[in-house]
């Protein structure tokens, strides 16, 4: 008994945290996140250079409907 107790504690917490999870996704700006992982992207390029070569190439010009990346 005290097993499934614990399970069920578990799953209940569980719950809980995707509830929370859920509920703050829904404040984020889809356009808002996106246009700050591009920035990020860039940042990551600019900043590691040297490593990037292929990945650069890709993303230069990079908007919608222009590569396979959107």
């Amino acid at each position: 008994m005290r097993k499934t107790m614990t399970a069920i504690t578990k799953d209940a917490q569980a719950i809980i945290k995707i509830d929370r999870l859920v509920e703050e996704c829904t404040k984020l700006d889809p356009v808002e996140e996106r246009q700050l992982a591009e920035d990020g992207i860039a940042w990551e390029i600019d900043t590691w250079s040297e490593y990037s070569g292929p990945a650069k190439k890709l993303l230069v010009g990079n908007q919608p409907g222009t590569n396979q990346l959107n």
